[in-house]
């Protein structure tokens, strides 16, 4: 499946090569849900806020939202360099990924063991 991809930014305009960084690494998220064969569709928020703490330091966020079906997997990250943010948003979003398809091959596991003690109890007789 495709996977749709909407960036939106906030306080800074997007210059087209941290447009097309934000793009290869969505295709490797793209390529990571191919096997789901579920409609995908991503939506970065790329940001400059900044944190009164770090006395007025510029910080940059980065946050995914992945809908892969009714599922929503979300990441976000908040770091010195937009790069940097983009690579940790990119990192936890991965993460959550393979999460969700652990849980979904544990349930497909899980249904095989049921058939299968099914099939013996029934067999025994």
């Amino acid at each position: 499946m495709v996977m749709e991809i909407n960036i939106k930014t906030t306080k800074f305009d997007l210059a087209d090569n941290i447009r097309e960084y934000i793009f290869k690494k969505m295709d490797k998220i793209a390529r990571l849900t191919k096997s789901l064969k579920l409609p995908q569709e991503a939506e970065i928020e790329v940001a400059r806020t900044t944190e009164h703490h770090k006395k007025g330091d510029e910080i940059f966020y980065a946050e995914a939202n992945l809908k892969i079906g009714g599922i929503l997997l979300r990441a976000s990250a908040k770091e010195w360099d937009i790069k940097v943010a983009i690579d940790a948003m990119h990192r936890n979003l991965e993460a959550e990924i393979r999460k969700f398809k652990d849980k979904k091959v544990a349930g497909y596991k899980k249904g095989a063991r049921k058939a299968k003690e099914i099939m013996r109890e029934a067999s025994e007789f």
